[in-house]
């Protein structure tokens, strides 16, 4: 029996890549809060003045190495940083201003690249586990008499995991083929909100548990000098919710989007023209949402683009 001990020491001596950063970030911030009066003019209430120096000490070790050829493993463990700050906002006094402090991320990811058929596709994997402290999330607060405004805010604790799927493949001559699928698992650990409601257990906003998208594009030449393309995409996005209170209301139900393209272009790249539908089903779905119940009695929902038919030129010098 035979060994090849070469092979052996490629995967037990991978690639090590080790970085450090340091960071430190000051702020100067001044707030001056004005009110207009029908005919008094403007009433000055105050002004905020405070400064802020955050300083971390932000890392990464990343393992990866070749078991085979066209085939690649990694690894790593990284930390990330995000600096505080001031919120401005309808603010009546200078108590109501409550700084956030900075974010910080632990980030464990390990993951497979693989060449497929000779080169042909390729297939992308990887799992993710991301733990948070005082992650800065978006949340609703009530400023001086009936308003209310959206700010800044430190979550003690969160969480967020899942995996990424990715496939490519050119299986035809002009044809392109992809398709990604991904899996999250959001929660907030620990946040208890300014108006002392406990919200540790709910999802953070605008997370979907499932997302995916696809693409088929086909290219081949026309004429001389000319090709000619047409292509259709499509993503998915599961349910969503706009607020960290994970109001049924303020929330979005999974939906599709479609796209179409068909195209133009000189073979050197110069120019190119396209036809493109966005939303070919006209798909009605809300893009953000904020609550505004203690402001005007009501919330507010925006909705995402409606179908979209135009026409693109572009030139390249």
């Amino acid at each position: 029996h035979g060994s090849d001990k070469t092979g052996i020491l490629k995967i037990l001596n991978p690639d090590y890549d080790l970085g450090l950063r340091y960071t430190s970030e000051d702020r100067d911030f001044t707030q001056n809060a004005q009110l207009v009066e029908a005919g008094l003019g403007v009433i000055p209430l105050f002004t905020f003045e405070d400064s802020q120096t955050d300083e971390e000490v932000s890392w990464k070790l990343g393992l990866d190495y070749l078991p085979y050829e066209g085939g690649l493993l990694y690894a790593s463990i990284a930390n990330g940083f995000k600096g505080g700050g001031y919120n401005g906002g309808f603010l009546f006094d200078p108590s109501e201003q409550k700084p956030y402090d900075p974010e910080t991320v632990t980030a464990y990811e390990v993951g497979l690249k693989t060449d497929i058929a000779d080169g042909l596709a390729r297939l992308n994997a990887a799992v993710f586990y991301n733990d948070y402290q005082d992650m800065q999330i978006f949340t609703i607060v009530s400023g001086g008499g009936p308003v209310s405004f959206q700010v800044l805010d430190n979550a003690a604790n969160a969480i967020t995991k899942g995996a990424e799927l990715e496939f490519t493949a050119l299986p035809a001559d002009g044809l392109d083929l992809s398709l990604g699928l991904a899996y999250l698992d959001t929660e907030l650990k620990e946040y208890t909100s300014e108006g002392g409601l406990d919200y540790a257990g709910n999802t953070l906003v605008q997370a979907p548990e499932w997302s995916a998208n696809g693409l088929v594009r086909y290219q081949r030449p026309l004429f001389e000098g000319l090709l000619g393309s047409a292509q259709l995409d499509f993503s998915y996005q599961d349910k969503v919710y706009f607020t960290s209170d994970n109001s049924e209301i303020l929330s979005q139900d999974a939906y599709w989007l479609w796209n179409a393209r068909l195209g133009l272009e000189s073979e050197s790249g110069n120019w190119h023209a396209a036809l493109f539908v966005k939303n070919i089903s006209d798909e009605e779905y809300f893009a953000h949402g904020f609550d505004l119940a203690n402001t005007i009695g009501a919330n507010q929902l925006m909705l995402g683009a409606p179908q979209i038919v135009g026409v693109e030129v572009g030139v390249r010098y």
